[in-house]
């Protein structure tokens, strides 16, 4: 939307907008859009920075970026201008974050990331985090593409927002998990402890929906559509925390590209029809990729051919 060498009078444009309706949910369906245009690069951080920096007419310091961890953390400006542009007026003057940062878990990975209030988000694999150096005095957001678990430190003065695309989830202090990849058809949003509520964005329908601990909401991307599920919190914790996998009523097509990203492998599902099948399945003894692939084959329906990272799956 803005992509280029030089910020265009849209782009400023859009700005100066955030800037006029921080706070409101118009701003916040904005930012997540734009967050969805982000994508990670390996290209040179620092020197992609204070070119933003020049654009912006801002300053840039030399620390303006760092490594946290054992993977990436960008300041967002690295990536792309939109979320730069959207950083830098989203807060007042006063109260405007010195740096933004995106927190990238790659495929086969999972990422633990520290906000600034010292609440944790554990990403899973492709997944991305944006969150600023500091909150607001009114509210601490963030924006997620992917799924991430969070575990939020309790502030009754600041409400924690996480935004992905569809829906915010808004809390006090909490521990919740929010799965919403653009390619998946539904966004989740399951809840371990606290309270929460998930408000939808698709323009339509829109409503807020209060989980209870040990419920799980489907937000159907299509229709607008929820749907909510009973899970025991104490088969769903060991999940999350241990690194297992969970799936409830889930489309095989989807389980599957779910695996790409945990694995980093490509998954072909060569019959239509396999990939709706739909599945509740849960792994947390440190399963293999083709272990679980097997489970989903117990009535033979389906031929799995692995050749290195290529998996190829057809209807017997």
């Amino acid at each position: 939307m803005f992509a280029g060498d030089g910020m265009s009078d849209e782009a400023q444009a859009t700005g100066r907008w955030l800037a006029e309706h921080a706070g409101t949910e118009e701003a916040d369906s904005v930012l997540s859009a734009l967050l969805k245009e982000v994508v990670p690069a390996d290209a040179d951080a620092g020197a992609a920075f204070r070119r933003v920096c020049r654009r912006l007419g801002i300053a840039a310091r030399p620390n303006a970026w760092r490594l946290v961890g054992r993977w990436t953390l960008r300041v967002a400006a690295c990536l792309f201008i939109p979320v730069a542009v959207a950083a830098f007026y989203l807060y007042g003057e006063a109260q405007r974050p010195s740096q933004w940062f995106e927190a990238y878990a790659p495929y086969g990975k999972t990422l633990r990331v520290e906000l600034p209030d010292r609440s944790v988000v554990v990403l899973n694999s492709g997944s991305k985090l944006i969150y600023p150096d500091r909150f607001a005095p009114d509210r601490r957001q963030v924006f997620l593409a992917g799924e991430g678990y969070a575990s939020i430190e309790k502030d009754p003065e600041r409400p924690f927002v996480m935004s992905a695309g569809e829906v915010d989830v808004r809390v006090l202090g909490t521990k919740f998990n929010l799965k919403s990849y653009a390619e998946d058809s539904e966004v989740e949003v399951t809840l371990v402890e606290g309270c929460v509520e998930m408000a939808t964005k698709l323009g339509t329908n829109d409503r807020v929906v209060r989980l209870r601990p040990g419920e799980l909401v489907k937000l159907d991307k299509e229709s607008g559509n929820t749907e909510t599920f009973e899970v025991p919190v104490s088969d769903f914790r060991p999940v999350v925390l241990g690194g297992g996998l969970f799936f409830m009523d889930k489309r095989f097509d989807e389980i599957a590209a779910y695996f790409e990203k945990r694995f980093d492998v490509k998954i072909n599902i060569y019959d239509p029809a396999l990939g709706e099948k739909r599945f509740i399945a849960s792994f947390v003894n440190g399963e293999s990729l083709d272990e679980m692939l097997a489970t989903f084959n117990t009535d033979g329906e389906m031929r799995i051919k692995r050749k290195g990272r290529v998996i190829n799956i057809t209807k017997r």
